[in-house]
């Protein structure tokens, strides 16, 4: 079976607006609905109206998120940014819809050897590193077993293929 890349937009909005979103869900449907028109229309990008609303997990303080957001806009206007790379993530589950793994597939056609690339996985998220090629830092949709999680490259493809089991599945 194939399967289409696509990437992930994160789009945050007010504490307020959700409050009232979860309170009227079709007020909810109409905003994510004008949310994608404006993402289309600003980034001059074309988006299927399918869409998956996720947990959102505050990872410390806000404090530190503003820093890092400084840290980075700061580095922006320095020397070109490595960019992130296509990617695909694909929550496997079972016939009761009980999430198995979690596999990504991530396109990395610079990459001549794998020992280029810096992957850190932890429970949640994973972060893949290529001096000045690519970074990626990926919230993972579920809670995964990082001493379980292999990673395989595929040179011919420049593509690392990642599997990360979740906790108490089956192996």
């Amino acid at each position: 079976m194939h399967r289409d890349l696509y990437s992930i937009i994160d789009i945050a909005y007010n504490p307020d607006v959700l409050q009232r979103g979860e309170e009227n869900p079709e007020e909810m449907e109409h905003l994510i609905h004008l949310t994608l028109k404006f993402v289309e229309e600003r980034c001059n990008l074309p988006l299927a109206q399918l869409y998956s609303r996720e947990p959102f997990r505050l990872k410390g303080s806000l404090e530190a998120m503003q820093e890092i957001q400084e840290i980075q806009e700061i580095q922006a206007g320095g020397a070109e940014q490595p960019r992130a790379p296509a990617h695909q993530v694909v929550t496997v589950k079972d016939a009761n819809q009980k999430p198995l793994r979690v596999e990504l597939r991530i396109q990395l056609p610079q990459l001549s050897s794998v020992a280029e690339c810096d992957l850190r996985v932890s429970k949640d998220d994973l972060i893949i590193e290529v001096p000045e090629k690519y970074r990626l830092h990926l919230d993972l949709p579920e809670l995964v077993d990082e001493e379980r999680t292999t990673a395989t490259f595929h040179k011919g493809k420049g593509e690392l293929l990642v599997s990360a089991p979740v906790p108490g599945a089956d192996p």
